[in-house]
């Protein structure tokens, strides 16, 4: 019935937000907690691109912490979502950045730019991971310019900003951007090595150690 129906799709979204956070959170029990949360969000609301789209970016998170011999069975199920999301929804933004994101970039430069533009192109901009693609290839001046451009105030792009200023030279940006994450993610894996790393490689040595020796504050 749809009150059923509505229902179901209300407790997805949860599940959705739910999931996103966890995979986020690079802790092997988390990113596998959350891939769960997102396979039962695609169960019971099998019609929402977002869901699809989120399980698809989780399934890519957990590729990286999956044995090599049982990762090809994991590329074909994020394949799958990846598929299932844009079919129901053509730019959708977490899938389209799932596919970039296990386009292997060694080797394939130029197909997986050209996978990121395309990316970039349908999710006006929002989307994917080109500004980190860029600074691996020593283009820090447009991976600053991509990731200014960007709206949401969600983890990875705001790491990938912060990192972009940095390499961009603009070290008190950088500061201020690398303290923000800290703040808006507290012992979050990501955000706390790129405040360290920040801090160690711009001469602040003791604030590192400081921040290092504080327990309280060690990612999760």
């Amino acid at each position: 019935s749809a009150p059923v129906a509505a229902r179901q799709a209300s407790i997805a979204a949860a599940l959705v937000e739910q999931g996103r956070a966890a995979i986020t959170e690079h802790s092997p029990t988390r990113v596998q907690q959350g891939v769960a949360q997102l396979q039962e969000a695609t169960a019971l609301d099998p019609g929402s691109a977002r869901a699809w789209g989120a399980l698809a970016l989780g399934y890519g998170a957990l590729y990286f912490r999956t044995p090599p011999e049982d990762q090809p069975a994991l590329v074909a199920r994020a394949e799958a979502a990846i598929a299932r999301a844009l079919e129901l929804e053509p730019a959708q933004a977490d899938a389209l950045s799932a596919r970039a994101a296990m386009t292997p970039a060694y080797g394939n430069w130029l197909a997986r730019e050209a996978i990121e533009k395309d990316t970039i192109r349908r999710t006006g901009g929002q989307g994917g991971n080109y500004p980190r693609f860029l600074l691996g290839v020593g283009r820090a001046s447009d991976a600053l310019g991509l990731a200014e451009r960007r709206s949401p105030v969600a983890l990875y792009p705001q790491v990938g900003r912060a990192n972009a200023l940095f390499a961009a030279g603009r070290i008190d940006e950088a500061d201020r951007a690398t303290a923000e994450l800290i703040r808006l993610w507290p012992q979050n894996y990501l955000a706390w090595f790129t405040r360290i790393y920040f801090l160690m490689y711009t001469g602040r040595a003791e604030e590192a150690a400081e921040m290092a020796a504080d327990r309280s504050g060690w990612p999760l």
